[in-house]
């Protein structure tokens, strides 16, 4: 098989080999339209600053960071039916399912558990000079999460969203960042005053 440095679904994934990827998935709902709204008016706020400026690579990805961290918010504000965090057995499904994983399929740096989403930071294995797919990856977590998650909720159904959203690390200030933004992320959320008494984080001891 050739590789592909770009790949796509219904939205477009980059993956270069060796790469490191900060990765948002999300159960499966559909935001009201109030958010829906305030999301397309912000993004195409932005659309326009990048038709006024002369934008280099670097600005770029900073303005795709504040669309991430703006449809963050979003989720965090938003009450699903199912909170993966009130039922500690779901999120531990979840933790397990992402610590598992770590020496098949990735180098893990660090997770957080919200109540309707998750993110992580990954590193993918490259295995016979072919990083492993994030879609791949994408649904080991979820179908093995899935699955598991319902029948504890005793439900059938789309546990999580079909998509993802990824954003690939470009230096090594910035992965530290993104490893605060989600130690901070249940802090930024009202979930608790310090990262240090969310339960449902990880960091890898390596970094430590």
């Amino acid at each position: 098989m050739d590789y592909n440095l770009r790949y796509k679904r219904r939205l477009p994934h980059y993956q270069p080999k060796g790469g490191v990827f900060f990765i948002t998935f999300r159960l499966n709902f559909d935001l009201p339209i109030e958010y829906r709204k305030a999301y397309q008016a912000f993004k195409e706020k932005m659309e326009i600053q990048y038709k006024m400026t002369e934008l280099d690579e670097n600005a770029k990805n900073d303005q795709r960071k504040i669309l991430i961290d703006f449809q963050d918010n979003l989720y965090g504000k938003y009450q699903h039916e199912i909170s993966l965090t009130d039922n500690d057995s779901l999120a531990m499904i979840v933790a397990d399912k992402l610590l598992a994983l770590q020496e098949s399929k990735y180098y893990l740096y660090c997770w957080t558990i919200m109540p309707n989403h998750v993110h992580i930071l990954i590193r993918p294995k490259v295995i016979d000079n072919m990083p492993i797919p994030m879609s791949e990856i994408m649904q080991f977590i979820k179908g093995g999460t899935s699955r598991q998650i319902n029948l504890v909720l005793n439900r059938t159904g789309a546990l999580w969203y079909h998509e993802f959203f990824d954003y690939c690390v470009r230096t090594e200030a910035e992965l530290f960042r993104i490893i605060d933004y989600i130690r901070l992320n249940p802090v930024k959320a009202g979930m608790v005053n310090d990262p240090g008494l969310w339960k449902w984080t990880w960091v890898n001891p390596d970094l430590l």
